[in-house]
């Protein structure tokens, strides 16, 4: 039986163990840009050892923004702040 804390591969990726924090919506962004606040979420996740994290939904075109407080990822002005996250 697997044990929650094994390491698990996913394709070519190795996961540290089990636990997956799943993409949720954290509206915390005006303008679609990372911030201090989330990275700072992001970082405790990652210090509470969980193997996986998936970041909330982002909106691709810049027109079509179903919540408000969403990650964007409609042009390259975004790249930056996601190499920061990861």
């Amino acid at each position: 039986m697997k044990n929650l804390f094994d390491e698990v591969k996913i394709g070519n990726i190795s996961v540290k163990n089990r636990f997956v924090r799943s993409a949720t919506w954290e509206n915390m962004t005006v303008d679609g840009y990372m911030n201090e606040d989330l990275y700072n979420i992001y970082e405790e996740l990652a210090k509470g050892e969980v193997g996986l994290l998936l970041t909330g939904y982002a909106n691709i075109v810049k027109e079509e923004q179903p919540n408000p407080g969403m990650f964007g990822i409609y042009d390259d002005s975004f790249i930056e702040g996601y190499k920061e996250l990861c």
